[in-house]
Order: C-alpha cells, then sequence, then structure tokens
C-alpha cells in the first residue's frame, strides 16, 4: 500500500512538472503574455484593421481614393510577410505615412468682403481684400486682362502733421499755386490729397481751375513716385493685404461698347515657402450700367496632416485652375 501512495505522489509530480514546462514555453512563445489574444496573428489582423479606419473615402476624390486604397492593400500584404511585432509596426507606420502623401480635397479658405466696385464714381482701379487664417500663407496673384497695382508702403505719408505734408510737396519740386501760399487751410488740402491717394492710386481729380487741376495731379504723381507705384501683371500679397487692380490694359476683343474690360479672371495661387498649398479663382465682370462685379468662384486649401500642411504641384494647381473658368 505504501509503494502504491509513494508510487502515485511521484507520477503527480511529474504531471505537475509537465504542465508547468508547458506553460513556460506558452509564456516564453507568446512574448511574454500567455494570453492567445496578444499572438503574432492577431496582431498582424489589429495592424490591418487600423489601416482600414486610418483614411476615410469621403476626404479623397475617386481618384485618390483608388491611390488609397492600393497603398493599404499593399500595406496588409506587408503585414502579413512580417516576421515579429516589430516589423508589423514598422509597415504600419509606412503605410501610414504613404496614405498621408496622397492629397485630399481642399476647404474653402479666403474670405472675400469686396463683391462691387463703381465705375461711375470715377475709380480707375479696384480693390481685393484677401485673408486667410494662416498668416504665414503667401497669394500668388496672376491676371490676363488688365494689371495689379503695387506700391512699396513705408512710413505712411499721411502720418505726418499737415504742416510736414506741405514740406514733403516742396522738397519734390510740386508748384503751389501763388493764391494758396498764405491760406491756413493749405496743409489740411495737401493731406487730404496724400490720404486720397494713398487710398486709391490713381484717382481722378477733376477741376474747372487748369491751375488747381495740375496742383493736385502734381501731388498725386510725387505721392505714386514716392510708393514706387507701378503695374504689374502679378502681385505676391499676405493674408490681410489688398490688392488693386486696374482695367487699364483690356484687348479689343475683351471689351464692352464703352471701352471697359468685359471678363478677365485673377488666378491665385497659395504657398507656404515653396510649397504649393491651394488655389482660387475671382472672376471679374463688367456690365453697361458701369458697374465691376467680382465673385469668388472657388478656393481651395489643403489640409493638413500631422501640423503640416499637403501640397500639389504647379501642374496639378494650375490643372485645377482652368477646370474652374470653362
Amino acid at each position: 500500500m505504501a509503494k502504491k501512495l509513494i508510487c502515485l505522489g511521484i507520477a503527480f509530480l511529474m504531471l505537475f512538472s509537465v504542465a508547468g514546462l508547458s506553460a513556460c514555453d506558452s509564456f516564453i512563445n507568446n512574448g511574454g503574455s500567455p494570453s492567445p489574444g496578444s499572438s503574432l496573428a492577431a496582431y498582424k489582423n489589429s495592424a490591418k484593421a487600423e489601416l482600414d479606419d486610418y483614411a476615410q473615402q469621403d476626404n479623397y476624390s475617386s481618384e485618390n481614393w483608388e491611390a488609397v486604397l492600393g497603398i493599404v492593400t499593399n500595406g496588409k500584404a506587408k503585414i502579413d510577410e512580417a516576421a515579429n511585432k516589430a516589423d508589423v509596426d514598422s509597415v504600419a507606420t509606412e503605410t501610414k505615412n504613404a496614405i498621408d502623401e496622397v492629397l485630399q480635397k481642399g476647404e474653402s479658405m479666403i474670405e472675400f468682403p469686396v463683391s462691387l466696385w463703381n465705375h461711375s464714381m470715377g475709380w480707375t482701379e479696384y480693390l481685393l481684400m484677401l485673408k486667410c487664417p494662416d498668416k504665414e500663407i503667401t497669394f500668388e496673384c496672376s491676371i490676363d486682362v488688365g494689371n495689379f497695382l503695387l506700391r512699396n508702403f513705408s512710413d505712411p505719408l499721411s502720418e505726418m502733421s499737415e504742416e510736414e505734408c506741405v514740406e514733403f510737396i516742396i522738397e519734390n519740386g510740386v508748384y503751389i499755386p501763388k493764391e494758396y501760399v498764405d491760406l491756413p487751410e493749405l496743409g489740411g488740402f495737401v493731406k487730404s490729397i496724400i490720404q486720397r491717394i494713398e487710398e486709391k492710386p490713381y484717382y481722378m481729380f477733376v477741376y474747372g481751375d487748369p491751375e488747381n487741376q495740375y496742383f493736385c495731379d502734381s501731388i498725386k504723381a510725387t505721392v505714386n513716385d514716392y510708393y514706387e507705384t507701378r503695374h504689374s501683371k502679378n502681385a505676391a500679397v499676405k493674408s490681410g493685404d489688398t490688392i488693386y487692380w486696374s482695367d487699364a490694359g483690356g484687348t479689343p476683343n475683351n471689351t464692352t461698347w464703352s471701352g471697359r474690360i468685359a471678363q478677365t479672371y485673377i488666378d491665385m495661387i497659395f504657398k507656404t515657402g515653396d510649397n504649393i498649398i491651394g488655389y482660387a479663382v475671382i472672376e471679374i465682370n463688367y456690365d453697361d450700367s458701369k458697374i465691376y462685379t467680382a465673385k469668388l468662384l472657388k478656393s481651395v486649401l489643403c489640409k493638413k496632416v500631422n501640423g503640416e500642411y499637403q501640397y500639389m504641384t504647379e501642374e496639378q494647381a494650375k490643372a485645377a485652375i482652368e477646370e474652374i473658368k470653362k
């Protein structure tokens, strides 16, 4: 009887030893956790499910969504081939980075508060104020018909006192009519002319007296020289800046019966540094009631991924702009 008990005891001990070794092997082979849910196969399935959820179809054009699906499919295939969890993580990160590089649909992003310009008031330029949330974005604008009016603002002349305004025009050779020299209102009048030209570089003064007309036109020319006012087909501005557009430079096949420009477009490309991150198109029209109207047809800003704007090529931006104008 004692022998039987001893034999059973030995057998029981051996059974526990085998079970213990088996459990230890399972613990080691499962990466430190005996849970079946953290096996390599389960880890791969979890990583592939993350890739499926990483991108949303609504954020992409049909063409770009196909590109995303191709990247996901390729990433899943590489995950299946991975030898360990570290390789799975590496492939998943590489795949997500590739998805991030696929251009998403942009969002409308600029404010355009000015929509009516009245030519009958005598203005010869019309302004566009461009705004966007990101102050670091540069608007590169171009136009085929008409011109932008560019100026280099340094110290605004209108911040000078009335006396300093008179001194400024005298120093720059502006002739003051004799009947104006001793007028107490001279300083205020000169300053008002300077302010008007700062607001409207080519404002047309209309006076019945030729000498007064010459005096105002001379101040206008002096102020515009000071600000280096010039025409250009291209302009680069920052958020909140104002663009002045002039209808000077129209072509015969693009003008109304009155000689005004009938229609033109302002193309805009948005940049941060050298990267193109968006685009916009503004349409300008003129009707026989002597009103220019400006309409923002579309403005698109690339989305940010991991804090950085996605970007497109110049060819992509220009193709999108031309499509808008069709």
